[in-house]
C-alpha cells in the first residue's frame, strides 16, 4: 500500500503497462528469431562439405532468409555422366556420416526447400517478378539438384534414414509454410 500511496494508482498502471508492453515485444522478437531455420555447426559443416563434393556452394541468403545450394549455371548444363559421378561422390560422403546428424541436417534442408517453394508461389501471386525470378533461377536449381542427388544416395546407402525423412516431409512442409506465412504476414496459403 505504501508504494501505491507514494506513486499513485495511475503511475503504477503506466509502469505495469510499460513492463507488459516490453514483455510482449520481447516475446515477439524471440518468436521471429526462432522462425529462421538454424543449422548447428556440425550441420553447417556437413552442408558445406557435401555441397563442395558435387560442385555447389551452400550458404544463407539474407534477403529471402533461406539456405540454399548455389551453382545454377553448372546445374542446368549437367550431363548424365556428371550426375552419376556427383551421386557417387555424395554417396561416399553420406556413408561416413552419423545417421542422427543426417536426419537432423536433411530435415532442415527440406524445410528450407519448402520455404523456397512457398516464397516462389507468394512472389508469383504478388507479381513480384524480381523475388520470383531470384528464387526460381538462383535458389531452386542448385537446391533441387542437391536434393535429387541426396535422395538417390540415401536410397542406396542408408534406406532407414531415407524412410525417416520421407515420413517427416509432410510435417516439415507444413512447418515451413506456417513459418513463411507468419514472416510474410499471409493469412491464407493461396
Amino acid at each position: 500500500m505504501n508504494i501505491l500511496n507514494k506513486c499513485g494508482v495511475k503511475s503504477m498502471k503506466k509502469i505495469l503497462s510499460a513492463v507488459l508492453l516490453f514483455s510482449i515485444a520481447g516475446c515477439g522478437s524471440m518468436m521471429k528469431r526462432n522462425e529462421i531455420i538454424v543449422f548447428t555447426e556440425n550441420e553447417t559443416t556437413m552442408g558445406l562439405k557435401s555441397a563442395e563434393e558435387v560442385g555447389l556452394d551452400f550458404s544463407y541468403d539474407y534477403d529471402s532468409e533461406i539456405y540454399g545450394f548455389y551453382g545454377t549455371g553448372a546445374v542446368l548444363a549437367l550431363t548424365d555422366a556428371k550426375k552419376n559421378e556427383d551421386e557417387k561422390k555424395l554417396s561416399a560422403f553420406i556413408e561416413k556420416q552419423d545417421q542422427q546428424l543426417l536426419v537432423s541436417y536433411y530435415s532442415k534442408v527440406y524445410e528450407n526447400y519448402y520455404s523456397a517453394l512457398f516464397r516462389k508461389r507468394f512472389y508469383e501471386k504478388k507479381k513480384d517478378w524480381s523475388g520470383y525470378n531470384y528464387i526460381v533461377k538462383t535458389i531452386l536449381p542448385g537446391t533441387e539438384y542437391y536434393l535429387y542427388l541426396s535422395e538417390q544416395s540415401l536410397s542406396r546407402k542408408m534406406p532407414d534414414v531415407k524412410k525417416r525423412l520421407d515420413d517427416q516431409k509432410m510435417m516439415l512442409k507444413k512447418k515451413a509454410v506456417v513459418a513463411q506465412m507468419d514472416k510474410l504476414s499471409v493469412t491464407d496459403e493461396f
